[in-house]
């Protein structure tokens, strides 16, 4: 009954489980972790291997993270120069080395090897001074060139400036002086004529004369000698042909200025120059009494 009332109370008896024919399954034990990554090395030393100070910054600057990196920026550069390569001198005073480094780069072996094209008339003094210059520095052949060529051309405009200033200041004096001797230019420049005769002043040197005093006040300075000459020997010469004054003799400076206004009278040269002329004979002595008192042996 106890089954009966087991089994009206609990309900029919569950069969008791059977042993399964296969084991439970153990729980493994957990894996041990495997790692994402092989950790980096340790960034090189560069401390530990003496280099320190500048040495260590200039690395730095470089972003060498080792030996490799040097190595690497070593043969590249070296591809770079190639056989040409120039080594630096150790400072200043290293002659030596800036010598060799001025001979790779194109400057002559001296200064006298420079070659430069120049114009006829060149001052030698300063173009020798320029290849010394040029060759203590260190210049080149093709930079000298260069210079000289920019020089000349400087000196060039410089000259034709000043030239061309001169020209106008030369112009402007005569306008000048037309303006002031009116209908009298042509007796005050023949006034300048007479006494560079004179005093034998040749055209060069009176073009010598206008440049360094202007051609104005030149010009007013030999017209004034020229008319106080006229004014002082005014009457020397008779009309007899004879000298006025003492000894009845010019001096020679005085006898070229009287010959000189004689060549400028066109009334006497009539005489003096047409042989059939009335008074040919008288003016041909006076100008021979004059040519022998201008010229006294």
């Amino acid at each position: 009954m106890t089954d009966s009332a087991a089994a009206a109370i609990f309900g029919s008896p569950s069969p008791s489980p059977s042993p399964s024919a296969t084991p439970s399954a153990t729980p493994s034990p957990a894996a041990t972790p495997i790692p994402s990554g092989t950790p980096a090395p340790a960034a090189f030393d560069w401390s530990q291997h003496g280099i320190a100070g500048e040495d260590l910054g200039y690395i730095q600057t470089k972003q060498y993270k080792g030996p490799a990196d040097i190595l690497k920026a070593l043969r590249g550069a070296e591809q770079l120069v190639g056989r040409d390569k120039i080594v630096m001198p150790t400072g200043d005073d290293d002659t030596e080395g800036w010598n060799r480094v001025f001979k790779q780069l194109g400057r002559p072996d001296s200064a006298n090897d420079y070659k430069f094209d120049l114009p006829e008339g060149h001052d030698k003094e300063y173009v020798k001074l320029m290849r010394e210059a040029m060759h203590g520095g260190g210049i080149t052949q093709k930079a000298a060139d260069r210079l000289i060529k920019a020089n000349l051309e400087y000196s060039t405009k410089q000259q034709q400036a000043a030239a061309d200033t001169a020209r106008v200041q030369r112009e402007t004096d005569i306008n000048d002086l037309r303006r002031e001797w009116g209908q009298g230019f042509d007796t005050q420049t023949a006034h300048m004529d007479r006494a560079a005769a004179a005093y034998g002043v040749s055209p060069e040197d009176m073009g010598k004369i206008a440049q360094a005093l202007g051609t104005k006040r030149a010009a007013q300075l030999f017209a004034k000698i020229g008319g106080a000459m006229a004014e002082d020997n005014a009457g020397l010469l008779n009309p007899d042909g004879r000298a006025g004054g003492e000894g009845g003799k010019l001096t020679p400076a005085q006898a070229q200025y009287q010959i000189a206004e004689l060549k400028g009278d066109k009334e006497f040269l009539a005489k003096y120059l047409d042989t059939n002329h009335p008074g040919h004979k008288e003016a041909a002595r006076k100008m021979k009494l004059l040519q022998e008192m201008a010229a006294p042996v």
